[in-house]
């Protein structure tokens, strides 16, 4: 009777399906809200722990920031390691030992200090020492590089500090060869290339005496467009610069040069003119043509490659430096400036 059980009969294979369905959804479900409560719990520590690490910040907040200066010195020792320059071997100091030599008496052989006259231990008498000469780069001291921060192998012909002087000038001229502000004075960089004499281009060509007693001067312009101007006694010449000073009027008897044995009355009445510029006063006679006035220099200044054109007492500038021209010499072909700071004087000569 048992052998004729259906599945209508049995109920749980009857609905085995569904039952599995159903456990299935009652895990998933679990699962979901494992999963919604763990990731609850853990935004709930999340927020705890910033608020831990919000509670770590001072209650300032104007905080000095970090010195960094002791790391740079730090890295720059690591990366450019101190260098110990050369010292002066005949001056002993705490990490430079004084210079010894052994005692003259071979039974002895005792370092003696190198200026000894007699030893320390034995009393046998030193021959004298002569020092030998300093180490020359170039006819630079190898001391005097050292005092002044640079290796004794430097190129003296170098201008370390860009200011127009190598440091062979700045040795001989006693300034520092790395400072741009220590240098001899610019004149020294200036060559003489020319003089050359300048002559008035005026001719004074007579004087008539006006009605009422005024002079009027018949004065000849003889540049490129020769002009001839009448002016009176103390009125400037046009352009040109310079004004009609003092007149005199004479005239003198000389041998007529077409009638010998005769004589000529000549004018040689004179004018003082004025320049302009700087004041000077030339004196010039009647029919005087070509006077010499001045002695124009050409000079250069090396450092800039600029070409001057200069006359006495005349101002001008080398950098920031100014400077006046004192005196031309044209039988030495010399020019003497001086700066009008601080008074250094520079006999500029001609260039062979």
């Amino acid at each position: 009777m048992a052998a004729n059980q259906t599945r209508d009969d049995m109920p749980l294979v009857r609905y085995y399906d569904k039952v599995v369905v159903v456990v299935a959804l009652v895990i998933l479900l679990i699962s979901l809200a494992w999963l919604i409560t763990a990731g609850v719990k853990q935004k709930q520590r999340v927020t705890d722990y910033m608020d831990e690490v919000q509670a770590l910040k001072p209650a300032k907040s104007d905080v000095a920031p970090i010195d960094m200066e002791p790391y740079n010195k730090a890295v720059k020792t690591v990366t450019a390691p101190f260098k110990m320059l050369e010292g002066d071997e005949t001056k002993p100091s705490f990490l430079l030992p004084e210079r010894r030599v052994t005692c003259a008496n071979a039974a002895c052989k005792k370092p003696v200090p190198f200026e000894a006259s007699q030893c320390w231990a034995c009393g046998e008498k030193q021959p004298s020492v002569i020092d030998p000469p300093p180490l020359e780069k170039n006819g630079v001291p190898a001391k005097w590089l050292r005092d002044m921060g640079l290796p004794p192998e430097t190129d003296v012909s170098l201008d370390l500090d860009e200011d127009g002087f190598s440091v062979l000038e700045e040795y001989q001229f006693k300034t520092h060869p790395k400072d741009k502000s220590s240098h001899p004075i610019y004149a020294e960089k200036l060559v003489l290339k020319e003089l050359k004499s300048m002559k008035l281009p005026l001719v004074f060509r007579g004087v008539n005496i006006m009605p009422g007693g005024a002079k009027q001067l018949t004065i000849n312009w003889t540049g490129k467009l020769q002009r001839t101007y009448f002016v009176n006694e103390g009125e400037a010449i046009g352009d040109t610069g310079y004004v009609a000073g003092t007149v005199t009027v004479k005239s003198e008897k000389r041998d007529n040069p077409l009638m010998p044995g005769n004589t000529k009355v000549f004018d040689v009445s004179t004018v003082v003119l004025k320049r302009k510029t700087d004041g000077k006063e030339i004196l010039l006679t009647v029919d005087e043509v070509g006077k010499n006035t001045d002695v124009e220099a050409t000079l250069e200044f090396l450092i800039d490659k600029l070409e001057l054109k200069l006359i006495e007492n005349q101002e001008f500038k080398l950098r920031e430096e100014t400077y006046r021209v004192i005196a031309i010499d044209m039988a030495t072909n010399t020019i003497k400036v001086e700066n009008t700071a601080s008074g250094k004087q520079k006999v500029v000569k001609k260039l062979d």
